[in-house]
């Protein structure tokens, strides 16, 4: 009678693996896996990286939004860009007759990192009583294109596109003059 040790195939071999041939599987199949591992970290990593720069980009680019909001509503005329045209740059009168200029200025060391023209968009308010211009005030960094784009003489579309270093966020918001009658009522 034969036991179960004594068994073999038909080329004289035992049946099974070795523990040294699972051991040096295992060790493979573990290394496989944890450079697997490395690289999903490495690149998930990555990616959460830009998108916390796009987030800080949306975040500015909503308060700058909000400051040019507050600067174009308080005024009572737009004066330029003229009903269907679009300009770089706008200007608007308020109701102590102040004008508003709101224009963008070339940001060199922002153009040099990106290697491409970025502008900061600035507001400026000439008083026309006294014939002063007060100091301007920055509104928004990183703008890569800004358009405003006149819609009658109350309301104004701004396009813009932002970048900061791979990060590109555009928007598109139209602004009414508060402080004037809707065209519709004259």
């Amino acid at each position: 009678m034969s036991t179960n040790r004594d068994r073999t195939f038909g080329s004289g071999k035992k049946n099974g693996f070795t523990l040294v041939e699972i051991l040096v599987t295992a060790l493979v199949l573990a290394l496989i896996f944890s450079s697997v591992l490395m690289i999903t970290r490495f690149l998930l990593g990555k990616k959460t990286s830009s998108i916390s720069e796009k987030i800080s980009l949306q975040i500015e680019s909503r308060r700058a939004i909000i400051n040019l909001f507050a600067e174009v509503q308080e005024g009572i005329e737009l004066l330029a860009p003229l009903p269907g045209q679009t300009l770089p740059y706008m200007v608007i009168r308020d109701y102590v007759n102040n004008l508003h200029f709101i224009y963008l200025k070339k940001n060199e060391n922002a153009s040099a990192q990106n290697k491409r023209p970025i502008y900061t968009l600035y507001s400026s308010i000439h008083d026309t009583e006294k014939s002063v211009n007060q100091t301007p005030k920055e509104l928004l960094k990183n703008v890569e294109r800004l358009t405003f784009t006149s819609h009658g003489f109350s309301g104004v579309v701004v396009c813009s596109t932002l970048r900061e270093g791979s990060s590109v966020f555009s928007f598109v918001n139209m602004i009414r003059l508060k402080n004037t009658q809707s065209e519709d009522s004259l």
